[in-house]
């Protein structure tokens, strides 16, 4: 190998391990499909953390009202080990994939969500059954042990954003 590509690697490998360089893309925003496993494989992810888990549509407007709030929590916190993690459930089987993802990745850069973004793909009855989503929005607050706190998806449930503030607060104090 030259001279020039093993210094080129050596930067790369260097500029890769800086806390904050390592994203693929820093600052951008992206959003990925998933299924159920791919939803939970992500959470536990980052056990150890506090996770919030936003389940929103880009059709609700609740849902769309609260999502700027959640993303200040997370520019707010998110050195205190906050992650966020937005999860659209709109539907992909109705025709219109590509443009159901348009819509929501629009909206996402509106507000500029560099949180992880998903996209589930699953059957309402799978949100349903194993999330326990009945309306959106959802939100779930796991602790840093993964324990989880439930906001908002019981019929006639209002999301009262202060104690959300305080809980996930709470929870960044604990360690």
């Amino acid at each position: 190998m030259s001279k020039v590509r093993w210094i080129a690697l050596i930067v790369t490998l260097a500029l890769t391990s800086i806390p904050g360089l390592s994203q693929e893309n820093p600052g951008q925003i992206s959003l990925r499909v998933v299924k159920y496993d791919g939803l939970k494989d992500e959470v536990l992810r980052h056990r150890g953390k506090v996770v919030f888990v936003d389940f929103w549509a880009e059709f609700c407007p609740p849902c769309k009202k609260g999502l700027p709030h959640i993303l200040q929590l997370h520019r707010q916190y998110a050195k205190d080990g906050l992650v966020v993690i937005t999860v659209s459930v709109d539907d992909l089987h109705g025709g219109g994939a590509e443009e159901t993802k348009s819509r929501v990745v629009g909206f996402l850069k509106q507000n500029g969500a560099t949180t992880t973004n998903l996209l589930l793909d699953e059957h309402p009855n799978v949100r349903a059954e194993k999330l326990r989503l009945s309306t959106i929005p959802c939100y779930y607050i796991f602790n840093r042990q993964g324990k989880w706190t439930q906001f908002g998806s019981h019929s006639g449930d209002k999301v009262d954003y202060a104690v959300i503030d305080r809980l996930v607060t709470d929870l960044l104090k604990e360690k």
